[in-house]
């Protein structure tokens, strides 16, 4: 059995044994394909659920499949007993099609196309968001049974991406949503919001759980006979906030919804499940020197500027460099997926433009990208963090493979964490896999 020395591992090295073990087996098996491709990390997903249950016991999670939409991911999802958060028709389909519950799904998108809306009836999705009385006078029309939810303009400025400027009703606009509801003898049953992506401010969840009171107390002073049943508290959770924010979450439905027994809380966790789950294998088709090597500051750190062209780029895996504006540094690999050790003098780094393979100028995807080696083509960077709207952004653009292969690992402690849980009989149903150490599977 090898062991991490022997998989060039070292204690700086940022990613398990297990994903250690995938990428290498992965070429071995594939040393001829030259695309880039992803490692999931089972153990991860599995970390990321309990440590949910665990913080907010009382919040059933919708995933939201935007995110990303990896079938076995997915099918583990459904599994495990998440909700479901669509916001297509093809989303919708592809949950329905993992045998689903359609009472576990929310049709998200507060602006949807009439066939989508007649497609979630037909297939008893009736938990649909609506944000404006146009909407809401559509599915009262095309769907007057459906469960509606309510969408309430909620904000956190600090948030990666913010999104209350496009979604999102008022505290006015709602009440005047609600009246019309009770006009058309529809029932508003959720009340919703999301207070951007990548969220940073606890005060934000908080705001929105109070504004989302106001809307239920003036609920329960109309003439509906169906009052609010539901909260979403939405998305904006990421593995590094979470238990920042989840105390917040927790306080504020106590303060605010304490005395409330029949409310249901739910959420619309993306990143916080997967981003940490995904790597992304790219390699270096070539470099450029821009630089010479020059003395910096007091303390004679030397430096080597250089541009490195990866097979990927911000038309496949890497949008969010133009979105979000960030990428995280990668782990440097050679061609056999061994991670690079730390060069013999450690004051010495190396300083890349990475930029992607298409024509367009545009395409890159870090700036000033400091690595302790040299590289040179035919070499791997191995990207962390790259589970969240990545894949689900590709265009093909160029001409160049909008997919990347998916190789799915776990440890030992991660293949036991399923068998344990299916012989108690909880939410976890392990996936299929064979006798040896490390489960690998591609999808």
């Amino acid at each position: 059995m090898s062991t991490p020395s022997d998989l060039g591992l070292s204690s700086a090295t940022t990613f398990p044994y297990s994903v250690a073990v995938a990428v290498q087996n992965h070429l071995k098996d594939h040393g001829k394909d030259r695309q880039s491709f992803f490692v999931g990390n089972l153990d991860s997903v599995l970390d990321r659920l309990e440590e949910w249950r665990r913080e907010l016991p009382f919040v059933q999670p919708f995933y939201a499949v935007k995110c990303n939409d990896n079938k076995t991911l997915l099918t583990l999802l459904s599994r495990a007993g998440t909700g479901f958060d669509c916001a297509s028709k093809k989303e919708m389909q592809q949950i329905l099609q993992l045998g689903v519950n359609p009472e576990r799904i929310i049709f998200a998108a507060p602006r949807k196309a009439e066939d989508y809306i007649n497609y979630a009836h037909e297939h008893g999705i009736d938990k649909i968001v609506v944000d404006s009385e146009d909407e809401l006078r559509k599915l009262a029309e095309i769907v007057p049974s459906a469960m509606i939810f309510l969408r309430l303009r909620a904000d956190d400025p600090t948030s990666r991406v913010r999104l209350s400027e496009k979604f999102g009703s008022d505290l006015l606009e709602a009440r005047g949503i609600l009246q019309v509801a009770v006009d058309l003898s529809v029932k508003v049953t959720g009340i919703c919001f999301h207070v951007g992506s990548a969220a940073l401010d606890p005060g934000a969840y908080v705001r929105a759980i109070a504004m989302a009171r106001e809307v239920y107390d003036y609920n329960e002073t109309l003439s509906s006979k169906h009052p609010i049943l539901i909260i979403d508290i939405g998305g904006g959770f990421t593995e590094s906030n979470f238990r920042l924010l989840a105390p917040a979450v927790r306080s504020a439905a106590d303060m605010y919804f304490g005395g409330e027994t029949g409310i249901q809380w739910v959420a619309e966790p993306g990143r916080f499940i997967v981003s940490e789950a995904f790597y992304l294998v790219c390699r270096v088709l070539g470099t450029r020197k821009r630089l010479v090597e020059y003395v910096d500051g007091p303390n004679q750190n030397h430096y080597f500027h250089a541009e490195l062209f990866v097979n990927d780029g911000i038309y496949q895996n890497f949008l969010n460099a133009l979105v979000e504006g960030y990428i995280p540094t990668p782990v440097p690999l050679d061609p056999s997926g061994r991670p690079y050790g730390l060069p013999e003098r450690e004051d010495k780094s190396y300083s890349y433009t990475v930029w992607g393979q298409t024509c367009c100028g545009a395409d890159k995807i870090k700036s000033n990208c400091r690595l302790r080696c040299e590289m040179q083509a035919g070499d791997l960077l191995c990207f962390p963090s790259m589970g969240a709207y990545t894949h689900v952004t590709a265009s093909g653009f160029n001409g160049f493979t909008a997919r990347a292969m998916t190789v799915w690992t776990s440890s030992v402690r991660g293949r036991e964490k399923l068998k344990e849980a299916n012989r108690v009989g909880s939410w976890w149903n392990p996936l299929s896999h064979g006798e040896s150490e490390l489960l690998v599977r591609r999808g």
